[in-house]
């Protein structure tokens, strides 16, 4: 390249930064294809074109770069077995979906603030339990903006996710999660309902559900066969919930294993 052609070609060089951080043709490095591209310490996209305003730059532009700036209103799903935790973490997504995916800022801006970016990112992103109260003020704006839905209407249901969830990551290890699944699947069978009915059930009251005196007797009865153990009979008659009868089981079990 003669004196001319390379004056041309400086004078050709368009910069997205557009002069505003001092950016000089010289602070660029010669590519193997001949181009020109960001040196370590330019962090501004800069490439010579010969249009006289740039173009956009696509993906192949960007490769190796990373992605430094997210799209706004869409957060990552994080990567979570099959559980509570992840019912409750696909709930918040599909609600913020059906909300018109509202960006951080607006979603912050619409709780005055009162919860942090950080915490309404996590509540997204992260593979663990949010606190309630962040559940609490998404559901209260995503509802709201949700066609055909209120706050009043989702957030029984969240709530009983969020409580099923925080159960779940109390259980000490996964032998736990299957003795409280096979009880759960018993009293199902017992009370003639679905297992998710007896999931969000396992803290209310007998009294309050399809679950008669002779039912939990019933019920006692296939577990201590199903397990070979025998619940405390004490406990069972003051058991007022089915999950304090599953707090039996897995006492029951305990003592046989020491």
């Amino acid at each position: 390249m003669d004196g001319a052609d390379e004056a041309d070609a400086a004078a050709e060089h368009v910069c997205g930064c557009f002069g505003k951080t001092g950016c000089r043709r010289e602070d660029h490095t010669e590519s193997s294809e001949g181009g020109q591209d960001v040196s370590d310490a330019h962090v501004h996209y800069c490439r010579p074109t010969r249009r006289p305003y740039g173009r956009i730059p696509t993906a192949a532009d960007t490769t190796g770069r990373g992605n430094r700036v997210g799209v706004p209103g869409q957060f990552k799903k994080p990567s979570l077995p099959a559980g509570r935790l992840r019912d409750l973490n696909d709930a918040l997504h599909a609600l913020h979906l059906i909300a018109g995916q509202p960006s951080l800022e607006i979603m912050h801006r619409l709780l005055q603030k009162r919860i942090s970016r950080t915490r309404l990112h996590d509540a997204f992103t992260e593979p663990r339990l949010p606190p309630w109260d962040t559940v609490d003020a998404l559901v209260e704006i995503l509802a709201a903006r949700a066609p055909g839905t209120s706050p009043q209407e989702v957030l029984p249901e969240v709530h009983a996710l969020w409580v099923l969830a925080s159960r779940q990551r109390s259980l000490l290890n996964p032998y736990e999660r299957e003795v409280r699944d096979e009880v759960v699947a018993i009293f199902a069978q017992q009370m003639e309902v679905r297992q998710r009915e007896v999931e969000l059930e396992l803290d209310v009251p007998l009294v309050e559900i399809a679950a008669d005196s002779l039912t939990v007797l019933e019920a006692v009865g296939v577990i201590e066969r199903c397990f070979g153990v025998v619940l405390d009979e004490e406990g069972v008659m003051e058991a007022e919930t089915i999950g304090e009868i599953l707090t039996l089981t897995l006492s029951a079990l305990k003592a046989t294993q020491e």
